[in-house]
């Protein structure tokens, strides 16, 4: 079952990945962008409140990781974890929109690279595919946001829980079906 792909094709298919998973993540701003329109909310508001009340002449305290807990969603948070880690101070809040925006693209060309030289090899089924990205993208999401305290258990979550699938559910739907619509493309002018 398991296809070596050389390293041509290993090129071929990684750079094909890195464009589905573009158009995955295009996806999942999209499913933003609708639930935006119908007014639902599904992350926080940037906390204006808490930089409200200092005064103008004197800088915001530093943000700490509960700040960006409390205030943030997954991906920013594991951005600002990222560079805290780092470099020993967390960004400021005000950062929030950036940085989770960063980090969605980020994860979903990553996503998308990873499914094209990884899991492909292993299957030429698409929706199989599917299945295996789909797991890969929960698994992998949640088995290291919720030790991180990013994200709580699903059966813990609720809502949020239901909402992660269905912006992975699009994301993975979408990144395979671009991907494999490329590759019946390529194939068909070889």
């Amino acid at each position: 079952m398991y296809e070596p792909l050389g390293l041509e094709n290993l090129v071929i298919a990684g750079a094909i990945g890195i464009a589905a998973g573009i158009v995955g993540t295009v996806g999942i701003k999209a499913v933003f962008a609708i639930k935006k329109l119908t007014g639902k909310k599904h992350h926080a508001d940037h906390p204006h409140a808490a930089t409200a009340t200092h005064q103008a002449t004197s800088p915001p305290p530093p943000a700490t990781r509960e700040d960006w807990e409390k205030h943030g969603f997954g991906p920013a948070i594991v951005g600002a974890e990222m560079i805290g880690g780092f470099t020993g101070r967390w960004p400021p809040l005000s950062e929030m929109g950036k940085l989770g925006n960063l980090m969605t693209w980020a994860t979903g060309i990553g996503y998308g690279l990873l499914y094209g030289v990884a899991i492909t090899p292993w299957t030429q089924a698409p929706f199989l595919g599917f299945v295996l990205l789909l797991a890969l993208v929960m698994l992998a999401d949640y088995g290291l946001l919720v030790p991180w305290g990013i994200f709580k258990p699903p059966w813990k979550e609720g809502h949020a829980f239901y909402f992660n699938l269905e912006l992975y559910g699009v994301y993975c739907a979408l990144t395979v079906a671009v991907f494999w619509g490329a590759l019946q493309m390529r194939n068909g002018t070889n």
